[in-house]
C-alpha cells in the first residue's frame, strides 16, 4: 500500500517558508510574518490528523478512544479558525497596504502583529473550548447518547 507524500510535503513545504521568513530580515515585513502564521497553522493541521491516519493504515486500529478523539476534534477545529482570522487579517493587511500606504508601516507594527497572531489563536481556542463544553449556541459536540463523533 503507497500512502501519499501529501503530509510530508505540508511538513517540509511550510517548515522550509517558516525558516526562510524568520532568517531572512529583509521578509519582516507584516504580509511575509502573517504568511509564516499561515504556515503554522497548516503544520499544526497536518500533524494533528496524519498519526491516526497512519494507525488506521499500518497497524488496522479501526477504533479511536473518546479522549482522542475530542482531542483531535478541538486542534482541527481551533486551527481551522485560527486559519480563517488569519487570512481576514491578511486580507486587512492588503487592505491597509492598498489604501494607507505612506501610514502602513505605522499601522501595522511588529507588536500589533504578534497581538492580533495571539489573539486570532485565543479566539479559535476559546471558541472550541466553549462549543466543547456545550456553552455555546447550538449545544456543543452532542455527546448526549452512547454515540461519538468518530
Amino acid at each position: 500500500m503507497v500512502i501519499p507524500a501529501a503530509p510530508e510535503g505540508a511538513l517540509l513545504g511550510n517548515s522550509l517558508l517558516i525558516f526562510i521568513i524568520l532568517t531572512k530580515s529583509s521578509l519582516h515585513e507584516p504580509m511575509y510574518l502573517f504568511l509564516c502564521m499561515l504556515a503554522g497553522a497548516d503544520i499544526v493541521l497536518s500533524t494533528c490528523t496524519v498519526p491516526q491516519a497512519l494507525a488506521i493504515f499500518w497497524f488496522h486500529a479501526g477504533k479511536i478512544s473518546l479522549d482522542c478523539c475530542i482531542t483531535q476534534l478541538f486542534f482541527i477545529h481551533s486551527t481551522f479558525i485560527s486559519e480563517s482570522g488569519i487570512l481576514l487579517v491578511m486580507a486587512f493587511d492588503r487592505y491597509i497596504a492598498i489604501c494607507y500606504p505612506l501610514r502602513y508601516t505605522t499601522i501595522l507594527t511588529h507588536v500589533l502583529i504578534g497581538k492580533i497572531g495571539t489573539q486570532a489563536l485565543a479566539v479559535a481556542t476559546a471558541f472550541c473550548l466553549f462549543q466543547g463544553r456545550g456553552l455555546a449556541p447550538g449545544g456543543g459536540l452532542g455527546l448526549g447518547g452512547t454515540q461519538h463523533p468518530c
